[in-house]
């Protein structure tokens, strides 16, 4: 990967599907010191700046400014804080046409593909978030404790699995078009034993020091098992036995 040279500032974007762990990594790369990291800039319902910095932002362009000028907007954003040393934002989807062809375009932002494997369990979060109205959560006691259970249908699970695939092939076909460098992680892998070695990757490709002191700020919301969020679990489970998705169940 070409470093750049010292003093230099790095821009990054995280790209992301709903419900893939988004927020989690915001979160935990905006407690190391010489980074922020800005949530969903083109959120539809309002701006989205990193957690820390969620209080009123006089100098900063709102809502008007965005929809007028997206790309202004954006970069305007991400140069308020000049003094770190990473600064970067997350979209999820294509919030924004233009934005996001722009970032594709842009060959000094560095991209991290954040994907998250389990289809199934991304899009049981989703459908549990929809009905509580409820899409993060950074304080336990402001967690909606009784999850309700949901019905996935194994069309609905493969056409979301296909979109999914069909965005981030469409995204790596880009970066690779334009020799750009790019990182991909999983949502399973920055919380599983191998994490800390998954974390120490990131924090290398944005060129920050290595530390052993982020958090983890967000509230995992649907740590249960899946049999005790799904309505239709047994059912599920008969129908998935013989295809590529089995083994989501047991997770």
């Amino acid at each position: 990967m070409t470093r750049l040279a010292e003093g230099s500032s790095v821009h990054f974007t995280i790209l992301a599907t709903p419900r893939s762990g988004s927020n989690m990594l915001c979160g935990l790369l905006n407690t190391h010191s010489d980074c922020v990291c800005h949530h969903e800039l083109f959120n539809p319902k309002g701006v989205r700046l990193a957690l820390h910095l969620r209080n009123p932002e006089p100098n900063l362009a709102g809502l008007p400014d965005r929809q007028a000028k997206p790309l202004a907007f954006m970069q305007a954003v991400m140069e308020r804080w000049p003094g770190l040393h990473a600064t970067g934002m997350k979209m999820t989807g294509i919030q924004d046409r233009h934005a996001f062809a722009h970032i594709l375009a842009t060959v000094t932002m560095r991209k991290i593909l954040l994907k998250r494997c389990n289809t199934l369990r991304e899009l049981v979060s989703h459908k549990i978030a929809e009905q509580l109205n409820q899409w993060e959560v950074y304080d336990g006691d402001m967690l909606v404790h009784h999850r309700p259970r949901v019905t996935v249908e194994v069309d609905e699970l493969e056409r979301r699995a296909r979109v999914n695939q069909q965005h981030y092939q469409s995204i790596v076909k880009r970066l690779q078009a334009d020799r750009q460098e790019y990182l991909e992680v999983s949502y399973e892998r920055l919380l599983g034993n191998d994490r800390h070695t998954t974390i120490a990757g990131v924090l290398d490709f944005l060129e920050l020091s290595p530390s052993d002191d982020l958090e983890l700020v967000s509230v995992r919301q649907n740590p249960q098992p899946l049999n005790e969020l799904l309505e239709n679990y047994d059912q599920l489970r008969h129908r998935l036995s013989d295809t590529v998705y089995h083994w989501q169940l047991d997770e």
